[in-house]
């Protein structure tokens, strides 16, 4: 397992976003050849829709490809705040992606049954060959945050999350950590103050998230 978590910074989100965007590419080509699939864990939020909308101008092997969501609001499929809507909106639509290989969260209304459930939907699909992640100001990443408990799940139920909504599923520390390549991308001033403490403390969720080949910070201020 790689501890060692770099960090690159760009002059513009755009840079951060173009050298991502060539990374994953690579890695997604190379899977495929290796083993016929390419399986990428998805963040939500703003910070990566431009990347998404970059992907939908890609002429891809997208029948090869599968998303799943590193986490998700526990909210019904169509309600507007839901990632994997804005996933679909910025990229997948505009690509006809496969929909059998695109993983969204359920909601049926009992959150641990869900958290299971979709556990056990993508075990097959797992370890991922790459995880993308954001950084929120707080250090927390994917919806763990410093007082989420560990566990050995693949999913879990976050029920009282410090930003609403309060209930989400998120994948947990040990899932993302098993994860081949893990890529966080953040921008702004005030992401970089708790990047340099959780790179050096490595308590914050974050900072806590492992990698078995490589994990970087795509950065910029």
């Amino acid at each position: 397992m790689n501890n060692v978590l770099q960090l690159k910074k760009f002059n513009s989100p755009e840079l951060a976003q173009e050298q991502l965007l060539t990374t994953v590419l690579s890695i997604a080509k190379q899977a495929i050849a290796e083993r016929g699939r390419f399986v990428m864990i998805l963040a939500g939020g703003n910070t990566p829709k431009p990347l998404y909308q970059a992907l939908a101008k890609r002429t891809e092997d997208w029948q090869h490809w599968h998303l799943i969501y590193g986490d998700e609001r526990y909210q019904a499929p169509d309600n507007a705040q839901r990632n994997h809507l804005m996933v679909e909106q910025a990229w997948l639509n505009a690509v006809n992606f496969p929909k059998a290989n695109h993983h969204i969260m359920p909601f049926s209304g009992d959150i641990e049954v869900d958290s299971a459930h979709y556990g056990q939907t993508i075990k097959g699909l797992l370890p991922a060959d790459v995880a993308l992640l954001g950084i929120g100001e707080d250090g927390h990443t994917a919806s763990l945050f410093s007082d989420t408990p560990k566990t050995d799940r693949i999913a879990q139920a976050i029920d009282h999350a410090p930003k609403p909504p309060a209930q989400r599923i998120s994948l947990s520390q040990t899932t993302l950590s098993q994860s081949q390549s893990v890529f966080f991308l953040a921008h702004g001033k005030e992401k970089e103050r708790i990047i340099q403490q959780g790179m050096a403390d490595g308590l914050l969720p974050f900072s806590q998230i492992q990698a078995q080949q490589q994990r970087c910070i795509f950065y910029s201020d």
